[in-house]
């Protein structure tokens, strides 16, 4: 399977509440930083990424353009919903404010020889993101 199809099923699994399936697009030891946290393994990015899903259980995850170059591929994206559960974080955990948001971000991804997510970085404005949902 090529980056651009990688992406689509990874995509689409996160759209569909199919968190296995997603979380076997990353490799067992992949890297995920993000403005409010770096997790190691899959375990890490079931524990970050099933806290958004349980946040957040109606959001979906829009792909604008992708680019591929070797092993690495640069996704933008929207990433929107409303805030109907608790949101878990390591500061602590925030009550749902039933406010929706929506988050423009980029993903930097490295693929490792078999084909699965080595390192994503996501990049997007946190700030925006606890304003949409009456945070400060």
């Amino acid at each position: 399977m090529d980056a651009h199809e990688l992406i689509q099923k990874w995509r689409d699994a996160m759209n569909e509440g199919r968190l296995e399936e997603y979380l076997g697009y990353y490799a067992p030891d992949a890297v995920l930083e993000t403005p409010l946290a770096r997790v190691e393994g899959r375990k890490g990015v079931k524990g970050y990424d099933g806290s958004l899903a349980s946040a957040f259980p109606n959001a979906s995850l829009k792909t604008s353009s992708i680019v591929v170059s070797g092993d690495t591929a640069a996704v933008e994206w929207i990433y929107g919903g409303k805030h109907t559960g608790p949101l878990v974080l390591s500061s602590g955990t925030i009550p749902p404010t039933n406010r929706s948001f929506s988050m423009p971000g980029t993903s930097i991804l490295r693929f490792t020889p078999e084909g699965l997510i080595a390192k994503e970085r996501r990049y997007y404005d946190t700030r925006s993101f606890y304003e949409q949902l009456g945070l400060k």
